[in-house]
């Protein structure tokens, strides 16, 4: 007699007992409704797999998921590519060097899948653009949406079990700390817009602080970044002012819920003069 993956009972039947006592996990399981587009089911681990299942019936839509050379925003290693016009997938873009089993690769499929999750399940708003938009300003409200959404994706990941922090992250803020004791720009890969440059390190910051107060990790990656906080406020103590602010209305409102981290958007929209772009909108 086998157990129930769920319950944990003994029982006869798995698959009747599911159907049954525990229709969403017979779904995941057995369903055939929503199916993984782009690539094959046993090209990622079953874990993964049932993860993405679950997002897959919760959000009421397949996820396509498709290899790339690079992303939009140069330098990142994976997108979840938000349409604001065409909701029927959560689309997932993913460097084409990132094996889909390795440890990185499950932490951006779930990382990206997590955040079509928030919008499509959750009812987490996203922006709605009035027109075309010129690059920086698209790049920096796409880059609003990974500051505060990040933060909510990473909890999620943790309690599911997930890799939180990809692996590219602490060597990087590595290299920030090296590159802040000289006047190498490291973050030129990823824009030569002296605006979406600003922008980009706040975003940093902000994710480094979001790190260090919601994730569990060990003292010695809470030394590094608490040495990236100090050199930072030297070295950048404008774009620190304007991360504080943000950090600030992430502390009094409440970002794990769809309103409080509506608030917080459109007070960073504001901030960054881009809210007459776009309007805030549930899509689910």
């Amino acid at each position: 007699m086998k157990k129930c993956p769920i319950c944990n009972e003994n029982i006869p039947h798995r698959k009747k007992h599911l159907k049954t006592e525990h229709p969403e996990e017979y779904q995941i399981r057995y369903g055939t409704k929503f199916k993984l587009e782009g690539i094959d089911i046993s090209d990622i681990s079953q874990k993964l797999a049932h993860y993405l299942k679950k997002i897959m019936i919760k959000s009421a839509r397949p996820i396509k998921i498709s290899k790339v050379k690079e992303q939009d925003i140069s330098g990142m290693k994976a997108a979840f590519c938000f349409n604001d016009r065409d909701h029927s997938k959560i689309r997932i873009e993913i460097n084409q060097t990132i094996s889909l089993k390795s440890p990185e690769g499950v932490h951006s499929l779930a990382h990206e899948a997590t955040h079509g999750y928030l919008i499509y399940s959750k009812g987490y708003y996203a922006p709605f653009k009035f027109h075309l938009l010129r690059k920086v300003d698209g790049d920096s409200i796409s880059l609003i949406g990974g500051m505060i959404d990040d933060i909510v994706v990473n909890c999620i990941l943790q309690k599911e079990g997930f890799p939180v922090i990809s692996e590219f992250y602490f060597p990087m803020v590595k290299d920030e700390i090296n590159a802040a004791h000289t006047e190498r720009d490291v973050y030129r890969e990823f824009s030569y817009d002296p605006k979406f440059k600003f922008r980009f390190i706040v975003y940093r910051i902000v994710y480094a602080w979001g790190i260090q107060k919601f994730i569990k990790i060990t003292k010695e990656k809470q030394k590094i970044l608490e040495n990236f906080r100090k050199i930072y406020e030297k070295k950048y103590p404008k774009h620190i002012e304007i991360a504080d602010k943000i950090c600030k209305k992430i502390q009094d409102n409440d970002i794990f819920t769809p309103e409080g981290h509506k608030y917080i958007t459109q007070s960073i929209l504001n901030l960054w003069k881009l809210d007459h772009l776009v309007e805030l909108k549930s899509y689910k």
